[in-house]
C-alpha cells in the first residue's frame, strides 16, 4: 500500500471524527443579521437610496431587516455573501454593479470589490487593514458554546456602537462579520449592539479550493477615493433610469 494512504488510514483512526473537523481550517459559517434602517425613498421606495418617491417621514421609526450572511474560507482567505431580502418593487431595478467583500485571513486585510453588470463587467476593489477596536474589555471569565464552538466574551466599541461580542479560537483563523470587533485573534461568532446583530448559525467544515474564494481574475486596485467615485456614478446612473420610468 502506498505510504500516503497508510498516513492517512492512521491519522483518520487516530483521531476522533470531532477533533478530525475542527482541525480542517475551511468550510462556510452561516449568520442571521438583524440591523436597524433608517427609512428614505429611491428606487424602490424604503430602500437605501435618496430622493424619489417613497421617502419616509421625518421621525419614522427604523426599518428592521433581517438577513442570512455566509463566509466562505479556508486558511487563507475568506469571501462574504449576502441573502437580502428585495426591497424593490416586483424587482426590477438593480444596481449596475454588484459588492462582494473579500477577506485575507492571513494578512488581517478587507477587500471591497465591486464588479460591472454591463460592458466588460470589470472588478474593481480596494483593500484596507482589519480595523483595530476602540476598547475592548476581555475581562468577563464568562463562556458559552455557539454553532458548537467554544466562546469568549468580550465588550468591544466600534465607531459609537459598545458590542457585546463572542469569539472563539478554535477555528484557526482570523474574522469577525464586522470590521473592528475582533478582540484579538480569533473568530467572532456572535456580536450584538442596540442597533444591529450577527449570530453565527451553524458552522460547516468542508474543503473549500481557492479558486471559489479569490477575486476575479484582473481584478485592479483602486483607492476609496476611486471606488467612491465609481459608486456614485453607478448610483446616479440607475436613479436617471428609475426617473424615466416614472
Amino acid at each position: 500500500m502506498h505510504k500516503f494512504v497508510k498516513f492517512l488510514i492512521c491519522a483518520t483512526v487516530a483521531l476522533p471524527f470531532g477533533q478530525w473537523a475542527k482541525a480542517q481550517v475551511s468550510g462556510v459559517i452561516d449568520y442571521e443579521v438583524t440591523m436597524e434602517v433608517e427609512r428614505r425613498g429611491g428606487p424602490g421606495g424604503g430602500g437605501f437610496g435618496g430622493g424619489g418617491q417613497g421617502g419616509g417621514e421625518e421621525g419614522a421609526p427604523p426599518q428592521v431587516m433581517n438577513f442570512t450572511q455566509h463566509f466562505t474560507f479556508n486558511a487563507s482567505m475568506g469571501k462574504v455573501d449576502v441573502e437580502r431580502p428585495n426591497f424593490g418593487r416586483g424587482g426590477n431595478f438593480q444596481p449596475p454593479f454588484t459588492n462582494t467583500t473579500y477577506v485575507n485571513v492571513v494578512n488581517k486585510k478587507v477587500l471591497q470589490a465591486v464588479t460591472e453588470r454591463e460592458g466588460d463587467k470589470k472588478t474593481y476593489y480596494t483593500e484596507d487593514n482589519f480595523v483595530t477596536p476602540i476598547s475592548v474589555d476581555t475581562s468577563s471569565t464568562k463562556t458559552k458554546k455557539i454553532a458548537g464552538y467554544n466562546c469568549k466574551k468580550a465588550i468591544v466599541k466600534q465607531r459609537n456602537e459598545n458590542y457585546t461580542v463572542w469569539y472563539t479560537t478554535e477555528l484557526g483563523i482570523n474574522y469577525s462579520p464586522v470590521n473592528g470587533l475582533l478582540p484579538g485573534n480569533g473568530v467572532v461568532l456572535s456580536a450584538e449592539s442596540d442597533k444591529r446583530s450577527f449570530v453565527a448559525t451553524k458552522v460547516s467544515l468542508k474543503p473549500v479550493e481557492d479558486s471559489t474564494i479569490a477575486l476575479p481574475a484582473g481584478a485592479e486596485k483602486i483607492t476609496d477615493e476611486e471606488m467612491r467615485e465609481k459608486r456614485h456614478t453607478a448610483m446616479e446612473k440607475m436613479r436617471e433610469q428609475f426617473q424615466q420610468q416614472q
